[in-house]
Parts: C-alpha cells; structure tokens; sequence
C-alpha cells in the first residue's frame, strides 16, 4: 500500500473514532450518572472513579410512579404505531398506485404536512379534544402521534412501493385474483421488509414525544417523557433518579430494534438500492 494511502486511512479512521466518542460520550455519562450518588454526582472537577449504587434505579422503580409513566408509554407508542401502519398502508397504496387528477397535488400535500410544526396544531386539538371529553385518555394521544406521524409513513411505504413491479399485481389478476386479493398476497409480503424501519421510527417518535403527552394527558395517562420532566425542579434537578429513569426508557428501544434487526437491514438495504 503507498505511504499517502497509510496516510488517508490512519486520517479517516482517526476521524471516525472522534466521531464515535462524540456521539457515545453523551450516552456513557448518562449510565455514569445513573449509578453515582448524590455527592458524587456534584463533584467537581467530575470523576470516573466512584462507588456504584443502584439507589438511583431503586427510586425510579419503586418510589415513583414510574411503571404506570411506563405502561403508558407502551400503550400510547404500540397503538399510535398500530394506527399509523393499518392507515398508512392502504393510503400510500392508493395514492402511489393509481392515477388521479390530484395525484401531484396530494402527493406535496402529504410531504408538506409533515412540515407543519407540531405546537402549532397543539392548541386547536386540545380545544376539539376537551370539547369531546377526550382529555386525560390515551385516544386521544394516540390520535395526535397518528396524525403527525401519517404522512411520513405514507410516504416511505410509498417510496417502497415503486420499486414494486405492477406487472407483478397484473398477473396475479390475470389468474383470477381481485385486486385487494394481488395486494394482499403480492404486494404486502414485498412491503414487510419496509415496515420494519417505518415500525421502529414511528415507535421511537410516539415514544420520545413530550408535546403532546404534556398538554393531553393528565395524573392516569402521564408518559415517561412527562414523568422525567417532573424530576426537573424549580431549585434542584434529581440527576441520578433522572438518569436511571432515561435508560430504563431506553430498554423497549433496544430491545425492539435488536427483535427486527434482520428485518431492519434488509429494508434500509433496500432503500440504499432503490437510491
């Protein structure tokens, strides 16, 4: 290998390394904090070295009400995610499959409503909420996150959808299948490797949200995100139980991700493809 090569590589894998500790350092001082005592955690200048306690992760569990913020949560980002798919589905189906007049103007129109600023749309759906008695309940989280989380996935499964030959969907019907019957048998299947990442990034945005679980929930439907801001006082942060609580948040993630990380590949690989 010629020495200007040594070079170039010695220079990307050097960057590539402080790019790695920049965006792990902030993860790693996270469970570092989540394990140090009070004292410890002040101390200045800050130090690795210390007793581990898992004190912090006593108190989240056991002296708050963390499991409900948690169940909450599941519930809020499993039906909004349900939600999203079975709508997103046959919507990107339609509008990406079929000619229409409007076809352009919906397609921009989908794109750009996934630009409109959350708290701007907070308010007049906390008015049409309350007027139907729905504040204080997961619906009506779970119709917001719906909402605001739709027009991406219809447009990622749309994206998917075009590299779906229709000549596929045309024989099927040549044979005798309906159209619904060519989706559901042909289409769907090619659509599962997609649905994994659309799945993770909507579960992952429904559960991180704090917006909406701020101003729609109330004491029995309260999210993690909510229930971590409550650790932030007027005078004092409790940075331990604050910590702990953030990477208990972060196990369904994980753990989701590792269950559907062949099927993650695949439809990243895929999108990689189609570019």
């Amino acid at each position: 290998m010629p020495y200007s090569r040594k070079i170039s590589k010695i220079l990307k894998d050097l960057v590539l390394i402080m790019v790695l500790i920049f965006t792990l350092f902030p993860i790693l001082w996270t469970v570092t904090l989540s394990f140090k005592q009070s004292r410890d955690i002040v101390k200045y200048p800050p130090s690795f070295l210390f007793t581990p306690t898992f004190d912090n992760y006593v108190n989240a569990l056991y002296n708050s009400p963390f499991l409900s913020y948690f169940i909450n949560s599941g519930i809020i980002a499993l039906g909004s995610t349900f939600l999203v798919l079975l709508l997103a589905i046959p919507a990107a189906y339609g509008i990406y499959r079929f000619n229409f007049k409007l076809k352009s103007f919906v397609t921009v129109f989908i794109l750009f409503s996934r630009m409109v600023l959350p708290v701007a749309v907070a308010i007049p759906f906390f008015v049409v909420f309350k007027e139907l008695n729905l504040l204080n309940t997961h619906i009506s989280i779970i119709l917001m996150e719906t909402i605001m989380l739709l027009p991406l996935a219809i447009w990622l499964i749309g994206g998917y959808l075009v590299m779906v030959p229709k000549e596929f969907e045309e024989a099927a019907m040549i044979d005798g299948t309906t159209r619904f019957g060519a989706f559901l048998r042909i289409v769907l299947p090619i659509l599962i490797t997609s649905l994994a990442p659309i799945s993770i990034l909507t579960f992952i945005f429904s559960w991180n949200d704090l917006l909406f679980p701020l101003i729609l929930s109330g004491p029995q439907t309260k999210t993690l995100t909510v229930g971590i801001l409550n650790l932030i006082g007027y005078e004092s942060v409790d940075w331990g139980a604050l910590c702990a609580t953030v990477m208990i948040a972060s196990v369904p993630i994980i753990i989701l991700a590792m269950i559907v990380q062949k099927q993650l590949i695949k439809g990243f690989s895929a999108e990689v493809l189609k570019g």
